[in-house]
Formats: C-alpha cells, structure tokens, sequence
C-alpha cells in the first residue's frame, strides 16, 4: 500500500508544483481541461443524439409495421396463397393487415392535390392507437356497406376540407387501366369515386398526404380484384422481428421482400446514425489532441525533473516506482 502512496504523492505534488519553465504548468492544466470538457462534450452529445434518435423513430413507428411484405416482381401480388393464410394464425402476430397502396389524385370544391391512398380493413385500423393517429373526428373508415375516409393534415389544409359531419365529400381521381386514347373526354379515363370524410390524421410526416380508405373501396378506385400492394404485421413481441423476418424470406424466397423498420425507412435512419457517427468522429478527434498534449507536458515535466529523479535513484527508488510517478 505505502509502495503505491509514493508514486502517488510525488506525481501530485509535481503536477502541481512550480515547474522551472512556467509554460509546463501552462500546457498541462489546458490539457487537463481540454480532455474534461472533450469527454464531458461526448458523453453529452452522444446521450442527446440517442434521445433524439429515439424521439424521431417513434414519430415515424406509430403507423408503421414491424415487419412489411412486399413483391420483386411488379406491383401488386395475391395474398391468398398457402404462406400467408398460414402466417394469419402466427401467435407472434398482433395485427396481420393486407393493405394497397397508389398515388391519386385528390379534389374537393375544384381545388386539387395529390395524395397516397392507402386501403386497408376497419379491422386492421381499430388494432391501431387512435390516440396516435387520429387528430379529430372519428377512427372509423367503414359502418356497414357505407364507406368513409381518414385524411392527412396537409391535404385537408389545401382542400380546406370541413371538419364536421356535412358537406365533406372528397372525389378520388385515378386512371383506368383500359383507357383509351381516342376518348373525346378525358374524364371516362379515370375511375372516379366519392367519399366522405370521416377525420384528420395526426400531425406526422408520415400522415401528411396520406388517405386512409377500406380495402374494398381501394380495391374499386385501383381496378383491382383481390390483389395487394403489401401485407404488414405488427408482433406482439417486436424483439421477434428479426426471427421471423429470416424465417419469412425463406419461405417466400427471392419473389418476396420481407422488410424490418429500418429497411422501410432507409434515408431516415442512415441520416439518424450518419450524424450521430460525424459527431462522434468530431469529439474523439478532439479528445486525441487534447492527450497529445498531456504526453508533450509529461514528456516536458520529465525533462524538467530529471535531477530530481537522480536523486530518487541515488535513494534507492526502482526504475518502475519512478515511471509509476509519470505514468500511472
């Protein structure tokens, strides 16, 4: 014990005694602050970044499935195949929801936008947190035969869509299939259908141009029978993404990719970890420098002190109690 006092003792009262040239005690107390604050600066930024991380991805994962099937080969697939009336009865699954998906076009009172229209069944949105997605008005897309729509705060603010129960009816606009060229008007070219407006979505980015509308209702505007543009699950348990992510690529092979949250989101989380990653780079770059400086200071206080530490030797002192002075 007293073996490690003196090395101890020594390396403090050198560190902070009077050194013979003055610039000494100078570099070493801005390098002791430099590696301080360095530090102090990565843990805080590092900490911050992870909240903001955390705090960005949960905007974005209100809405969006743990894991997402979707085709390689063109648009849209059957989802009634073995594999998938299979993967219904997964006890890992929460929410099993087909849904399909285009951009069209939106108009209301002759004012116009364009929109994402997602379909998917009145069963699979009540499985969702209402308080998350719906800003106002009611969490209903289908009553009986009756169809409605949930629409997007951005589109509902260019339309200037009323927020009560009349008057609200939207016209979807999307273009047929078998349109013809020789049509003399243009409006037999699309598939027109009316539907009335039932909410506002949340404030999200994901939400902003969104309409939600029943499957069945998609199905008609699109021209489609039973097809879809993906099948989303939500899990019970979202640690089993990854399991089951492998064990759905498998099974469906290369005509299917089976996409966790990340791959749905690709931009969004390299920029979240790019500028995570920059900044970590940034302070360690710092921190590097700043003990750059402390082994000049020790290399400078070495010099300084070598008669006392011939004296030391001449004491008895071993060589590696004298580095444990410097070093340790």
């Amino acid at each position: 014990m007293k073996k490690l006092r003196i090395p101890l003792f020594f390396a403090f009262r050198y560190l902070f005694s009077k050194k013979s040239v003055n610039a000494i005690n100078i570099i070493s107390i801005i390098s002791i602050v430099g590696i301080f604050v360095s530090t102090a600066a990565l843990v805080i930024v590092l900490s911050f970044y992870n909240g903001m991380e955390n705090f960005i991805l949960s905007m974005y994962s209100t809405f969006t499935p743990d894991l997402r099937v979707e085709t390689n080969r063109g648009k849209t697939f059957d989802p009634y195949n073995t594999i998938f009336t299979e993967l219904k009865k997964n006890s890992l699954i929460k929410n099993y929801s087909e849904t399909l998906e285009d951009k069209v076009l939106v108009q209301f009172e002759g004012k116009q936008i364009v929109g994402q229209l997602k379909g998917i069944s009145q069963e699979s949105l009540s499985k969702q947190s209402e308080q998350h997605i719906l800003h106002i008005g009611k969490f209903e897309i289908q009553a009986d035969s009756t169809y409605y729509a949930l629409i997007g705060p951005q589109i509902q603010t260019n339309l200037q869509v009323p927020i009560s129960e009349f008057n609200n009816e939207i016209e979807v606009f999307f273009p047929r299939k078998e349109a013809s060229a020789s049509t003399l008007n243009p409006l037999e070219d699309f598939n027109i259908r009316p539907i009335e407006v039932n909410g506002i979505l949340t404030f999200e980015p994901e939400f902003q141009n969104l309409v939600i509308v029943p499957l069945d209702f998609a199905r008609e505007i699109l021209g489609e029978d039973k097809a879809a543009t993906a099948v989303e699950l939500f899990l019970q348990d979202p640690s089993q993404a990854k399991t089951l992510q492998k064990q759905l690529q498998k099974q469906l092979g290369d005509d299917y990719a089976v996409k966790n949250r990340e791959q749905q989101n690709p931009v969004l989380y390299k920029t979240i970890k790019s500028e995570k990653w920059i900044v970590f780079f940034i302070l360690t770059f710092i921190g590097i420098i700043a003990i750059f400086n402390i082994i000049g200071s020790l290399t400078m206080l070495v010099i300084d002190k070598k008669e006392d530490m011939k004296i030391l030797q001449h004491l008895g002192a071993q060589k590696n109690t004298i580095e444990k002075i410097f070093f340790n």
